[in-house]
């Protein structure tokens, strides 16, 4: 006998129904009808996005399984020391903000590893970023999808 608080109903499947249909919508028309002309304009919005949209944009992109489970977590182990690690961030972030964006922004790069080819003078550098980013993505990302499926495992 399934459990009636666990299981969807009618109304459930339609509202996922909905949902994949308004989004597989979203990327239809995006996908064929709103084509970007340039690969500036796909990746950046052609530069015409406000600060508001892009900060959302960031701040929703690091919101994770990690943030989620691991934050109250080293809050509870290590009490108020983890608040000395958000203190360094916030002021890394200035730093970024006020003194590496204003610096990097006229220069209408894409990405860190398209500066490290300019500065560099060098495609093997900037290949080697490249890579070197993709592998700490990879690591990152087993770790965000380990800790929601150990979460639903407990539960």
């Amino acid at each position: 006998m399934s459990d009636p608080v666990n299981s969807f109903h009618v109304l459930d499947y339609v509202a996922m129904g909905l949902f994949f249909l308004v989004c597989t919508g979203i990327g239809v028309y995006y996908g064929c009808y709103k084509k970007q002309k340039t690969t500036e304009e796909y990746l950046l919005g052609g530069r015409r996005m406000h600060l508001i949209p892009v900060a959302i944009s960031l701040l929703v992109t690091y919101q994770s399984a990690i943030s989620v489970l691991g934050v109250p977590l080293e809050t509870y182990v290590y009490n108020t020391m983890s608040y000395y690690m958000w203190v360094a961030i916030m002021i890394a972030n200035a730093i970024q903000g006020f003194l590496i964006v204003p610096l990097v922004y006229p220069l209408g790069i894409s990405s860190s590893y398209e500066y490290f080819g300019r500065r560099f003078k060098s495609r093997a550098v900037q290949l080697l970023g490249t890579v070197m980013g993709m592998l700490q993505t990879l690591m990152y990302m087993a770790i965000v999808l380990l800790a929601p499926a150990l979460a639903l495992e407990a539960g």
